[in-house]
């Protein structure tokens, strides 16, 4: 099912190209959208707000991409809150797992008038 998207998007980018119609999308990024296309979908997680993963994997280098997806889609946020205390993974990916699944660390303070 996925080569048929990679496929279409392939052929979309050359039609682009023929017509002369270069498109502002970095192209060098289409595998990375397609990989978290292929994973959001047959993910068991629920991601309300799908683009801010986009926007988090967009941003990283290759390594921090991996565990930025592995921690989304793979793990628990306790699993990742461990491996950050324990100096085995960036607070960065706590953050934007955090950012992803809409949580907030401190409470918002709610003021009555």
């Amino acid at each position: 099912m996925f080569a048929y998207y990679e496929e279409w998007t392939e052929q979309f980018f050359a039609e682009l190209d023929r017509r002369g119609n270069h498109s502002r999308f970095d192209r060098g990024k289409a595998a990375v959208i397609m990989e978290l296309l292929r994973k959001q979908l047959l993910s068991t997680h629920y991601i309300q707000y799908s683009a801010r993963v986009l926007f988090a994997v967009g941003q990283a280098d290759q390594k921090e991409r991996a565990q930025i997806m592995e921690a989304i889609f793979t793990l628990s946020r306790e699993e990742i809150a461990k491996r950050t205390q324990a100096g085995n993974m960036k607070q960065s990916i706590l953050d934007t797992f955090d950012y992803v699944f809409d949580i907030t660390a401190v409470p918002l303070k709610v003021e009555h008038s």
